[in-house]
């Protein structure tokens, strides 16, 4: 709730592009320093970060995140799994179930 942000530097020839390419370089560096940090406490080892929704479409973000973590992405073959995900748990734990994923899905379907 206390989160804020800014852009520093901007000039009047800074464009709507700018800010969405400071965006997208804030996020990569933002998800580079979280593994970075989890791998360090020893809470885990990275191998492949898995990425799936709307940003993982995009070559410029995921090869920064890449870049920036040292550790490959592995986009995920169905781009909305988090939502498919989120869907699935609203539907089925107000019911009290406990499923496979495929039962999960045979019940969406």
């Amino acid at each position: 709730p206390d989160i804020s942000g800014s852009f520093h530097g901007i000039t009047v020839r800074s464009t709507k592009e700018h800010m969405a390419a400071a965006l997208v370089d804030s996020i990569a560096f933002s998800v580079a320093v979280a593994s970075e940090g989890l791998q360090k406490e020893g809470i885990t080892s990275i191998r492949e970060l898995k990425v799936d929704g709307g940003l993982s479409g995009s070559d410029r973000l995921m090869q920064m995140v890449a870049d920036l973590s040292g550790v490959p992405v592995a986009r995920s073959a169905f781009q909305e799994g988090t939502a498919m995900g989120a869907a699935i748990a609203a539907f089925l734990v107000p019911k009290g179930q406990n499923m496979d994923r495929e039962q999960y899905m045979a019940e969406l379907t």
